[in-house]
């Protein structure tokens, strides 16, 4: 299967358990690898045949910026079912990367990673 990867998308994000770490935006970043046929897009070479990067990038910090979560969980799970949406893409890998100023000088970042298929029918 070929792959489509998308390194670092920058979010601020209302993200975190304690309602003080929700309160402010944070920074949040996300990666992704798509599972994708991309046979087409390699014959055509035009865009409409493939996963368009631009748009990707825009809808999936939209999701990531639409509202406070408390889990890193919660965040990859609702850009898993977003990117999941589109039935081109055959599976999901998302990572989501966040550096918590509670944990300043213990870790430097802590990271989620899910993996989710198209539903099998």
């Amino acid at each position: 299967m070929d792959r489509i990867i998308v390194h670092a998308i920058a979010c601020q994000v209302h993200l975190g358990v304690p309602e003080q770490e929700r309160s402010q935006p944070q920074p949040v970043e996300i990666d992704l690898v798509l599972g994708v046929d991309l046979s087409a897009a390699a014959s055509s070479d035009d865009v409409r045949d493939t996963i368009d990067y631009q748009k990707l990038v825009d809808q999936v910090r939209h999701t990531a910026m639409k509202g406070p979560v408390r889990l890193i969980e919660t965040l990859a799970d609702r850009i898993c079912q977003l990117v999941l949406s589109d039935s081109r893409v055959q599976e999901i890998s998302v990572r989501v990367r966040k550096f918590p100023a509670i944990l300043a000088g213990k870790t430097g970042r802590v990271e989620v990673e899910m993996r989710r298929k198209q539903p099998a029918g």
